[in-house]
């Protein structure tokens, strides 16, 4: 029924008069069509926004083109030219550029189209006026802050046409500026990275103006990235030198950039992670990782620099820039287990000590490590929060791989099987009680690791390679690294803490088809440990037990139907049994038998399953 009938049904019961039916109508019509008109013009407005777009960027290749054309004209006949004809060629498109400000601030203030294409036009100009008038009078050592003057010159522009295209080509100026390698550098004003650092600040407020307002809302979200990566690769650039200064200052940089991130200012409505806050947190992490595959600290060495190394002053500049965005932000917002790990930027200060007064600061920083991502993993699993749970368990990968890499031997093997367990187990407080007769992809991945590494211990040449014993070549004997026991130690608390994940989260494990998985995903690196440290074979042993889990795991899947489980469960048997292909010693006419029953069992499981699966749905 559309509005007129149920009108005029309304009047035919006298719950409205003619009168009133009229103006009801009249008014609905008259609403229909505002809503079509605005609908109309919102719809034109999109298109104008995607054709401004369209055209600005061809207006910039345009403008590049034609200043590359003129560059090319000047240069095929340059050396037939005097010299104060060359002066003024160089400076002609500087003043035409001028020109062109002035006719877009005064008579095309409102059109993005000129601002845009005027700032790009002006920064040409001027590089290409700086590049000749050097080229025609051989300045000497003026090249060598090329990039600083074009970014001097060209910086009003921003400002003044209020382009966004300008910041950018001014931070590309201020990123090249950093190659730059003057002969003096002994003046703070001499050192590339204090000219693109001084620049830098001259865009604070454009970017302060642009967080503040949020619009454009993609050019908020791209500086949010470009800002980091730009200051962070200027960095690692300007440093040479001590690694424990670089890696000091990057972290300091990432953890100032990490608080502001999180901070009020740009913190969103529904209090969503934003781009600038977590790439910052991928990047300490990664920083924190760092140093667990360098076990040389060095810190001593930040104070035994030379007296014109300007750099190290940002190291108590960074540290007190963040204190103060810490005691800002705890000022108003109530200290938790969630907001604590802010706190990290203060986690070099005791190794520092450490270090500078001769102590191995190195095994307290594993332990530290280990001990802070146990914590946040405990907090994030009652909170059901993969935000902070899978990088947490990022680092203790790594730390697992660092303990490989500086030992080596048999038992990094041991330590590798560990890593899929903790990616299998330590998320279990995220299961879906919706999903509890099936396995998600993630989790069937880490399943693979897991058999890929016993299908490797089940090869007897495996075992062997960490047997042989190289020959005594004159007074020298190899000998293989083993664990200290401080890494032993390291390794054993991972390994109930696995333990008492499983207990603590038994009721949640076993209530699902994941239960299984979670026992086979601690017994797997026991297993492969009683290999490493058995002086006998026992490879067969992996054999015996990939097939009877993929027996267990297939009569399961019969009884609920499944047939994602069956298809792996048999995959496991298969697999398992080609690789004994290649290894047993048996004739030709079983091995084909066998492959042949096992490929056969595809077939009747699936047909099994389908046939019981029908008739539940008939019942």
């Amino acid at each position: 029924m559309n509005l007129k009938d149920f009108l005029e049904d309304c009047k035919q019961e006298n719950i409205i008069d003619q009168t009133t039916m009229d103006r009801m109508y009249s008014h609905f019509l008259a609403q229909s069509e505002k809503r079509s008109i605005n609908a109309q013009n919102q719809s034109q407005l999109n298109q104008n926004k995607k054709n401004d777009g369209l055209i600005i960027t061809v207006s910039i290749i345009g403008i590049f083109l034609i200043g590359f054309g003129i560059i090319y004209l000047f240069a095929h006949n340059w050396d037939n030219l005097s010299r104060p004809t060359k002066t003024i060629l160089s400076l002609l498109p500087v003043f035409l550029s001028v020109l062109a400000n002035i006719f877009t601030v005064t008579k095309r203030k409102d059109s993005v189209i000129w601002q845009e294409s005027t700032a790009i036009s002006s920064f040409l100009a001027v590089g290409s006026m700086l590049g000749l008038i050097l080229q025609i009078y051989q300045l000497p050592g003026i090249e060598n802050y090329f990039f600083t003057y074009w970014c001097i010159l060209c910086l009003p522009i921003v400002y003044l046409l209020r382009s966004h295209s300008a910041v950018f080509c001014a931070m590309a100026l201020m990123f090249m500026n950093l190659f730059s390698y003057p002969m003096d550098q002994s003046a703070i004003y001499q050192v590339p990275w204090f000219g693109s650092l001084i620049m830098f600040l001259a865009l604070v407020p454009y970017l302060k103006r642009l967080f503040t307002l949020r619009q454009p809302e993609s050019l908020y979200v791209t500086h949010q990235i470009v800002v980091p990566l730009l200051i962070c690769f200027s960095a690692i650039i300007s440093m040479s030198g001590s690694d424990s200064s670089i890696w000091l200052i990057l972290f300091l940089l990432l953890a100032n950039f990490h608080l502001f991130g999180t901070s009020r200012f740009l913190r969103n409505s529904d209090h969503q992670p934003n781009a600038m806050s977590i790439l910052s947190y991928i990047g300490v992490s990664l920083s924190l990782t760092y140093l667990l595959f360098y076990n040389k600290w060095g810190f001593a060495n930040i104070l035994q620099v030379e007296t014109h190394d300007y750099r190290l002053i940002f190291i108590p500049i960074l540290f007190a820039l963040g204190l103060v965005q810490l005691f800002r932000y705890f000022s108003k917002e109530k200290m938790t287990p969630q907001n604590l790990y802010k706190w990290i930027l203060l986690l070099p200060v005791p190794f520092i000590a450490m270090d500078y007064f001769g102590l191995n600061a190195f095994p307290y920083y594993q332990l530290t490590i280990l001990i802070s991502m146990a914590i946040v993993v405990h907090f994030a699993q009652n909170r059901k929060d993969p935000w902070q749970i899978y990088p947490a368990l990022g680092i203790i990968a790594v730390l697992v791989f660092s303990l490989s890499y500086i030992n080596g031997g048999i038992m990094s093997f041991f330590l590798f099987s560990l890593i899929p367990s903790m990616y299998y187990l330590v998320p279990a407080s995220l299961l879906d009680e919706k999903s509890k007769n099936t396995l998600s992809s993630d989790q069937i991945i880490v399943l693979s690791f897991q058999i890929f590494f016993l299908i490797i211990a089940s090869f007897g040449g495996f075992w062997a390679l960490f047997n042989y014993t190289p020959l005594v070549l004159a007074d020298y004997k190899y000998v293989p690294p083993s664990m200290s026991s401080f890494q032993v130690g390291l390794t054993g608390l991972i390994c109930i803490g696995l333990v008492l994940n499983v207990i603590k989260l038994r009721k949640q494990l076993f209530s699902h088809l994941k239960g299984l998985f979670a026992l086979f995903s601690l017994i797997v690196p026991v297993m492969i440990w009683i290999g490493c440290i058995s002086t006998t074979g026992l490879q067969h042993m992996y054999s015996i037990f990939l097939l009877l889990l993929g027996i267990i795991v297939l009569v399961y899947s019969a009884k609920k139907s499944n047939l994602t489980i069956a298809n792996f469960a048999l995959g496991l048997i298969g697999l398992v049994m080609l690789c004994r292909f290649f290894d047993l010693k048996m004739s030709l006419t079983v091995k084909g038998i066998l492959f042949i029953l096992i490929g056969s069992s595809f077939f009747v499981a699936n047909y099994l399953i389908l046939k019981n699966r029908k008739h539940e749905n008939s019942k």
